[in-house]
């Protein structure tokens, strides 16, 4: 075992989730404008293809099933 070993595991582990943090604080800022301007146009980009495909298979099936009265 390498004796540095552990210090690069705790300082990845340190990045990881301060960059899951960054992230988090803005697609919560995503999430509440996109409910404050429901319908507004979106533009995708390469990198969106997947999460833009799961969003309008979920739209679609929300079409799909009755809505309880």
């Amino acid at each position: 075992s390498h004796p540095q070993k552990e210090d690069i595991t705790e300082l990845v582990y340190e990045q990881t989730a301060m960059t899951f943090e960054e992230d988090k604080v803005v697609i919560e800022a995503q999430w509440e404008n996109m409910k404050r301007f429901p319908g507004a146009p979106q533009i995708d980009i390469h990198v969106d293809i997947g999460p833009n495909r799961a969003r309008r298979i979920i739209e679609r099936l929300g079409r799909q099933v009755p809505q309880a009265a």
